[in-house]
């Protein structure tokens, strides 16, 4: 069984002439997220058709998702905008 790693580059808009190796700075973004962050700020523009239901589902669901991937359960798992936020709290 080979270690190799395939190769990722077609999920990342990355000329094929460019080699990027300054990721502990700022890593490059997916297509994916991309593609998510122009959906949610598109929703943005339709406001009064967002529910509370809206923030709370979705971390629910990444809860439940992260507590069985761990073997854990949701209770145990909390999200924070970011480490350093996480670790002040």
């Amino acid at each position: 069984m080979s270690s190799a790693l395939a190769s990722q580059q077609e999920l990342f808009d990355i000329p094929d002439d460019v080699t990027y190796l300054n990721c502990a700075y700022m890593a490059p973004q997916l297509k994916a997220v991309t593609a998510a962050g122009v959906e949610a700020v598109g929703r943005k523009t339709l406001p009064w058709t967002i529910t509370a239901a809206d923030f709370f589902a979705p971390v629910e669901e990444i809860r439940g998702l992260v507590a069985a991937l761990i073997g854990g359960d949701a209770d145990g798992v909390a999200l924070a905008p970011s480490a350093a936020y996480g670790i002040t709290l």
